[in-house]
């Protein structure tokens, strides 16, 4: 069996198998967007005025520190670390509660007269709380925070460095998801220039990592799937990709399920194609093991930050009554007022009120850029979108149950704490399994049209976010 055919309009697939793209050269395009935006956005939005910031930054610095002695001091995972760092957290946590109150505001001169708090040589417990990940998510991070100690001990150009170690990072990341994938270019492009998704990939967090690992993960899996032969050594790398995926978020391992779209002659028939399965989950699973092994104080500690009667009543409604939880699942994936893969940036992180078309102009830039895309003539067939829609749905299915046992309240009837930024990296298998048919034919101007359309829209949404930034400061 060869692979499908990447022809369409009833033209011949180009020679080595790749689409004509429906707009020249997305990755490009993509890069000089995100690049510029990007970089603006790292210095726009307050610094760690998102709250998980204030953790992922201290994962980053023990990193930089190569500090693995964390403590435990009354169920509370802590570590020492240079003075400064603490006191820049606490400084701009009350610049937000004080705005939140209506009782101060966030200035830029803030901002800069904070560039002199500094570390010194004498050290502070600092509480380590929750986002119990990997390391790997972090070291870009810590790579950044550990290249700028050398020329700065101010703490708050620290921060940048990791942010923009991080934005360059994810940056490699998706730029190499677009250079190999020969097909759905303009659609990865789009998805990874939402709004949500630069922001986390401008700030110290460790979802930046994940959603650059993951449509990574899925261009190689489109790769293996369309090329006329083989790429060499394409499945070693898809089972590199899946046990670094593993190792930043482990929930996000369901994607493992699709390697099973691709067609069962590219491994040789379906037996291998299932040891090539079984191998990448099984090594998925194992380095998550062992990660849980080396850290489970640190695993165990952040479970006790939760009250541990609320887990066990979720856990006796979960056995008792499956199919409520089930529904509630559900209702948080599919009918929450805001789908959890549209939520903006500036609602869920900031606080500030965004009218509905802003959110879902989103949606009409993703839907333009599948539209775009050249599709292959026979792949994906109706049970490879299965596939990826049930890996994606599996994904969303198992962070929404994580957070009905770690954080909603055990009386709740509807689960708290499931963030749009969970569904980021989900939304590349998405788009393979929402395609739009092989019947629908575009011809390549009508393509070439809604592929700018679909960037116009991207680059407008991410500069009113800038702007909506630029507005929390007075």
């Amino acid at each position: 069996m060869s692979a499908p055919a990447l022809g369409g309009e009833g033209r011949p697939a180009a020679e080595d198998g790749r689409a004509r793209p429906a707009c020249l050269a997305p990755e490009r395009t993509f890069f000089v967007l995100a690049a510029v935006l990007g970089m603006i956005l790292v210095v726009v939005s307050p610094p760690l005025y998102w709250g998980d910031e204030n953790t992922h930054f201290l994962h980053s610095y023990r990193l930089a520190l190569l500090r693995f002695d964390l403590s435990r001091q009354d169920d509370r995972m802590t570590i020492e670390l240079p003075r400064g760092i603490g006191k820049l957290q606490l400084l701009f946590g009350l610049d937000r509660l004080l705005r939140e109150r209506g009782t101060g505001e966030l200035t830029a001169s803030q901002v800069l007269d904070r560039m002199s708090v500094e570390e010194t040589g004498e050290t502070r417990v600092l509480e380590v709380a929750s986002a119990n990940y990997p390391l790997l998510g972090y070291a870009p991070q810590a790579l950044g925070i550990a290249l700028a100690r050398c020329v700065t001990r101010s703490v708050l150009l620290q921060l940048y460095a990791a942010r923009i170690a991080n934005l360059a990072a994810w940056l490699l990341l998706v730029w190499t998801a677009l250079r190999v994938t020969p097909a759905f270019k303009v659609a990865f492009a789009v998805v990874a220039l939402a709004p949500m998704s630069m922001f986390v990939a401008t700030t110290c967090s460790a979802d930046a990592m994940t959603n650059g690992l993951a449509l990574l993960w899925t261009a190689w899996i489109v790769r293996l799937a369309l090329l006329p032969s083989r790429p060499r050594g394409a499945i070693a790398m898809v089972a590199g990709l899946g046990i670094a995926l593993a190792l930043v978020k482990i929930l996000y391992g369901p994607l493992v399920l699709l390697i099973l779209t691709v067609p069962a002659a590219r491994f040789g028939g379906p037996a291998r194609r299932g040891a090539a399965f079984v191998a990448t989950a099984g090594g998925m699973a194992a380095s998550a093991a062992g990660w849980v092994l080396l850290s489970r104080a640190e695993i165990a500690s952040g479970v006790r930050r939760y009250r541990l009667s609320d887990m066990g009543e979720h856990l006796a409604v979960l056995s008792a009554e499956p199919l409520r939880v089930a529904s509630m699942v559900a209702k948080k994936i599919f009918l929450c007022t805001d789908p959890p893969w549209i939520a903006h940036v500036i609602a869920s992180m900031w606080g500030v009120v965004e009218p509905a078309i802003v959110l879902w102009c989103w949606l009409v830039a993703v839907l333009a850029a599948m539209l775009a895309d050249q599709r292959a003539e026979a792949w994906p067939g109706m049970r490879e979108r299965a596939l990826a829609l049930s890996s994606a749905f599996i994904v969303l299915a198992a962070v929404a149950l994580a957070a009905f046992l770690l954080w909603t309240p055990a009386d709740a009837s509807e689960i708290g704490g499931f963030q749009g930024r969970y569904a980021l990296p989900v939304l590349p298998a998405l788009v393979v399994g929402l395609c739009p048919p092989r019947g629908l034919r575009l011809a390549a101007r009508a393509r070439a049209t809604l592929g700018a359309v679909a960037f116009c829209i991207a680059a407008a949404l991410l500069a009113w976010t800038i702007v909506r930034g630029v507005g929390l400061y007075h």
